[in-house]
């Protein structure tokens, strides 16, 4: 079978986010673009099936070098952030991430030393981080230790700020439309999230 036969039935296998979608249900996106965030694993389940449900309902660009359609709108991109390595490869009905461009992970091989040295944190961290805090391993997540989270997000604080500053300077190219964000993530995450982003930039950055 040649290999363009096999990919293109490829494309019909459901499991793997295909089938046989008419053009007629398609649909243009506004002008604004959008930045959709997904929060540790809930936020990435969830963005993954808002990715595949824009993938089915929208008009796709062709990309011009593999003369394919491109798996979203050129005004649309995708982030999300997570602490548990094991989630990266994460996909629903074969929608995934792109590893390098739509994924910052927050894992921290280095976590448990960190706790076992306490007195060589910031003070703004061992002024919330509670003695009874325990993690020997930050590559698998944070355990559902609220804390544990807290603390790898603040490790990673610089890439996630550059990566949301990244995204949003792609989507703003060629534009002055006012750019929408869509964040998913569990309870909490938000604030924290929120918190810290804010805080850095106005601490922080110039």
């Amino acid at each position: 079978m040649k290999p363009i036969i096999r990919d293109h039935i490829q494309q019909l296998d459901i499991q793997q986010g295909g089938g046989i979608v008419s053009k007629k249900i398609r649909v243009d996106t506004i002008d604004n673009p959008m930045l959709v965030i997904g929060l540790g694993g809930t936020g990435i389940d969830a963005l993954l099936r808002l990715k595949y449900q824009i993938n089915r309902r929208f008009n796709l660009p062709m990309d011009s070098m593999t003369k394919k359609r491109m798996e979203k709108p050129e005004n649309i991109e995708f982030l999300a952030f997570e602490t548990n390595e094991q989630d990266k490869n994460k996909k629903y009905k074969g929608i995934g991430l792109d590893p390098l461009n739509e994924l910052v992970l927050l894992s921290e091989a280095g976590i448990g030393s960190m706790l076992q040295n306490r007195s060589r944190l910031h003070p703004s961290i061992a002024s919330w981080l509670s003695p009874e805090v325990h993690i020997a391993d930050g590559i698998n997540g944070a355990s559902g230790v609220r804390q544990g989270g807290r603390l790898l997000l603040f490790t990673k604080i610089n890439q996630v700020v550059d990566a949301i500053q990244k995204k949003v300077k792609e989507l703003q190219k060629g534009t002055d439309k006012k750019i929408y964000i869509i964040r998913s993530f569990r309870r909490n995450w938000k604030w924290l999230f929120l918190r810290y982003c804010l805080y850095y930039k106005s601490n922080f950055r110039p």
